[in-house]
């Protein structure tokens, strides 16, 4: 699909978060980026996001739910970090992800707006393997998802949206805390299993009469009944 058909599948004014992915690092192969973009475009679609620009260099997407950004490029960021555990640093691939809320238009065939001008423009001061957000994105989303996160400071981001407060998402943190919890419920779900379903539980079964028992009822019985003149 290319750029104009991309554009009008979407409304001409809208007001979303945008999501800005930069290949970084030593993902300079053109394998390595082929792999990044499918991983990027496989979590917009997972987190119900479009990709509206997909380059050589950068892939930008659309979300109408911040936190849908947020928990994308979190999910980005992880999957190519288990990737790269599996080689080299010389193999490894990274991208610079940074969010930003505000308005989108399309204007002759292009995308334009603060919303997408942001998070271009703050994506190109996020370190490799980190997620930036902007204060806009931030305030949308801290009462929802429990993020850990530092303060980077003022970044300026372009002309019509001067300086703006921005974040650093700790998403290894947040990667940790999931995991842990996994296994916490792991571990729980297991001493549930164990109580519900005792082991080793004793069979209890009737142990069948010996015959000497029986014969001695036999002749017990017999004796009362002749001392007893009933026989």
């Amino acid at each position: 699909m290319n750029q104009s058909q991309l554009v009008q599948n979407n409304p001409r004014h809208k007001i979303a978060a945008l999501l800005a992915a930069v290949y970084a690092g030593n993902t300079g192969t053109p394998e390595q980026r082929n792999y990044c973009a499918g991983v990027i475009a496989a979590r917009v679609e997972k987190h119900n996001g479009v990709v509206l620009e997909s380059s050589d260099n950068e892939i930008v997407a659309e979300f109408e739910e911040t936190a849908g950004a947020v928990n994308c490029a979190i999910d980005i960021q992880s999957k190519l970090a288990e990737q790269n555990q599996l080689h080299l640093d010389t193999d490894r691939e990274g991208v610079r992800i940074g969010i930003h809320y505000g308005e989108l238009f399309t204007s002759a065939g292009k995308l334009i707006g603060n919303g997408i001008e942001g998070a271009r423009s703050l994506v190109e001061t996020v370190p490799p393997s980190k997620i930036y957000i902007t204060r806009d994105g931030f305030r949308r989303v801290r009462a929802v998802l429990q993020l850990k996160t530092e303060t980077i400071g003022m970044k300026s981001l372009s002309q019509a949206l001067g300086s703006v407060e921005v974040f650093s998402i700790l998403w290894e943190s947040v990667k940790a805390d999931m995991e842990s919890s996994l296994k916490q419920l792991e571990k729980d779900d297991f001493h549930r299993t164990a109580i519900t379903l005792p082991q080793n539980a004793p069979v209890t079964t009737r142990k069948k009469n010996s015959p000497m028992i029986v014969l001695i009822i036999i002749v017990v019985v017999f004796f009362l009944l002749k001392y007893f003149h009933l026989i």
